[in-house]
C-alpha cells in the first residue's frame, strides 16, 4: 500500500487500510450486539462487511496473551493480533492454560531472562549434541501441521520494573532487524538433495538436516496489564518453569505513551510482531519477506488517524495565535 514517506510503517508490507475510511459510523457486532468500529475487541472479529478487508496472518508458533481483567479492552492493542491471526488467543486472568514447559516461552524481562538470539544459539548447540530431542521436536511439529489451530519488552537496566513496557503495559519485547514466517513443512534452505549428497547415506543426511531445522518451541506467552498487575501474573505458579526471554531494544510507535517511560516500552501488538519476526529469523530456515507485517494493520491505521488528528489540532492552535 501507499503510505506517507514519514510513516514508520512505509517499508512494511501492510494491506491498504485506507479502505476502512469507507466505514461510516459504528456497527453492531453480530456476536455480542455491542457497538464497534472496524472490529469487535470483545469477540476478536471484524465487524460485518469488513471481513474481506481484514488481513489474515498465520504465525510460526501459537501466541497466548494473559490479560488482566481490569485492563480495558478498548485500549489494549492485544486484540489487534487476535482479530488478524487465528494463532493468537487471549485469556483473561486468572485463566491460564496448562503449558508444555519444554515448548513454551514467556516474554518477560528479569535476571533469569535471556536474549532470544542467545536462546537460539544455545538451542542449536543442544540439537547437535542431542539428536533424539531434536527428532522429538520435529515429530511434534509434523503432527501439529496437520491439526487445526484453535482460535480460542529496557535490556541494559538492572531494575526489572524499569525494563517493563507500559505503553500498552507489556514487558519490553526488543530486537533489532526484521524477521518472517514459513510453514513448518517448507523445505529448509540447507536441506540436502539426494543428487547433491550422493551415496547410500543421502537419505539419512537429508533427514538430519530436516531435524536440525525443526523449530524447538511452539508457543509464546505475553502478559498484558499494568506493572503491578504484570509482576503478580508473572509469579503465578502456572507460569513457573517457563523459559523467560526478552528482545533487543526497539522504539515504540504507540501514540498512548506514558509520561516518564522510555521510548522502548512497546505496545502489546508491537511486542508480538517483533517477537514473531525475530523468532522466524532465528529459528526458521527461510528469509523473512514480510509475512507478518499485516499484524500491524489496525495499529498502523490508528497511528495515522491519531497523528492526523493531533496535527490538525496543532495547526488550528497555531492559526488562532
Amino acid at each position: 500500500m501507499t503510505m506517507n514517506n514519514e510513516s514508520p510503517f512505509s517499508h512494511l508490507k501492510i494491506d491498504n487500510f485506507h479502505r476502512l475510511d469507507e466505514v461510516e459510523g459504528r456497527t453492531t457486532c453480530a456476536k455480542c450486539n455491542k457497538s464497534r468500529k472496524y472490529f469487535c475487541y470483545t469477540c476478536y472479529s471484524p465487524i460485518l462487511g469488513l471481513e474481506e478487508l481484514t488481513p489474515r496472518v498465520r504465525l510460526p508458533l501459537k501466541v497466548d496473551v494473559i490479560k488482566h481483567p481490569y485492563e480495558r479492552d478498548g485500549k489494549s492493542t492485544a486484540c489487534h493480533a487476535a482479530v488478524i491471526s487465528p494463532d493468537v488467543s487471549i485469556h483473561i486472568f486468572p485463566v491460564i492454560p496448562d503449558y508444555d514447559k519444554n515448548r513454551t516461552l514467556l516474554v518477560f524481562p528479569g535476571g533469569d531472562a535471556v536474549q532470544l538470539k542467545d536462546l537460539a544459539a544455545s538451542t542449536q548447540r543442544s540439537s547437535l549434541t542431542d539428536p533424539d530431542a531434536s527428532k522429538a521436536a520435529s515429530d511434534k511439529c509434523e503432527i501439529e501441521e496437520n491439526t487445526e489451530c484453535d482460535n480460542t519488552h529496557h535490556p541494559d537496566s538492572k531494575n526489572i520494573k524499569d525494563r517493563l513496557c507500559s505503553s500498552d503495559n507489556i514487558p519490553p519485547c526488543q530486537a533489532n532487524g526484521s524477521t518472517t514466517i514459513v510453514p513448518h513443512n517448507s523445505p529448509p534452505n540447507n536441506q540436502l538433495s539426494s543428487e547433491d549428497a550422493g551415496g547410500p547415506n543421502s537419505d539419512s543426511l537429508e533427514e538430519e538436516a530436516k531435524v536440525a531445522s525443526a523449530p524447538p518451541f511452539d508457543r509464546v506467552v505475553f502478559i498484558d496489564s499494568t506493572w503491578n498487575q504484570t509482576y503478580r501474573i508473572s509469579q503465578d505458579e502456572r507460569l513457573n518453569g517457563l523459559r523467560k526471554v526478552e528482545l533487543q531494544s526497539r522504539t515504540t510507535n504507540f501514540w498512548r505513551s506514558h509520561r516518564g517511560n522510555p521510548e522502548t516500552y512497546l505496545s502489546t501488538i508491537e511486542a508480538i510482531y517483533y517477537f514473531v519476526c525475530d523468532y522466524h529469523e532465528l529459528f526458521l530456515s527461510t528469509a523473512y519477506e514480510g509475512q507478518y507485517d499485516n499484524l500491524l494493520f489496525f495499529f498502523a491505521c490508528l497511528h495515522e488517524k491519531v497523528n492526523s488528528a493531533k496535527n490538525k489540532k496543532k495547526n488550528k492552535i497555531n492559526n488562532v495565535e
